[in-house]
């Protein structure tokens, strides 16, 4: 059989099609995505500055995100009477931009404006992958086990540029940030447990 679905939520969307079908007692699943997320934020707040309240201190930010890319899910089982099993997995590759920028101001020595803007890019791969089993040992007992796997990585550069000017002192700064974030997780679980099933 062969499904498209399409959907999303806060200004994303999701399109996945694929196929699933039975055969000689297998059971199976194979399709493909693509994610297409888009999100804008904004933010600001006006207070009267902490180092002299008679001057205001405000913010006032912006920003745009972006994540896109596709995906894959793959799945396999089968019923062979006394004993059921099913396998699962899920790939994700993400490509994420973001961009923002702002004002700040406020007063520490003195009155000063910072104009804030930002760049960021990066890429998220993510494998997921479930297994589950059954066996039937008796009418009573059964044995039932589960193994859960993530593999998550993901890579984001920033640059960033903050612009002050202090209009008393006749003082501008511009401070430079390069940065770059490696993210990694990886998680490996599972369960065994017997399971009984009392008779009427």
């Amino acid at each position: 059989a062969f499904w498209l679905r399409e959907g999303g939520v806060h200004g994303g969307d999701d399109v996945e099609a694929g196929l699933r079908g039975q055969a000689s007692g297998w059971h199976w699943l194979l399709a493909a995505g693509y994610r297409d997320d888009d999100a804008d934020d904004r933010w600001s707040y006006a207070q009267p500055a902490v180092a002299n309240p008679a001057f205001p201190a405000s913010e006032e930010f912006a920003s745009a995100n972006t994540l896109r890319g596709p995906s894959g899910r793959l799945g396999l089982g089968r019923d062979l009477g006394s004993a059921q099993f099913d396998v699962r997995a899920r790939y994700l590759d993400l490509d994420r931009r973001l961009q923002g920028g702002g004002t700040r101001s406020g007063f520490d020595v003195a009155r000063y404006a910072t104009v804030t803007s930002a760049a960021a890019s990066g890429d998220a791969r993510t494998w997921l992958g479930d297994a589950d089993a059954t066996a039937e040992l008796s009418d009573d007992w059964a044995l039932i086990g589960d193994l859960h796997w993530r593999d998550h990585r993901e890579q984001l550069g920033l640059q960033q540029v903050d612009i002050t000017t202090y209009p008393t002192l006749a003082t501008v700064t511009t401070v430079s940030t390069a940065r770059t974030q490696h993210t990694a997780d990886r998680v490996l679980d599972g369960g065994l447990a017997i399971e009984w099933r009392a008779q009427d």
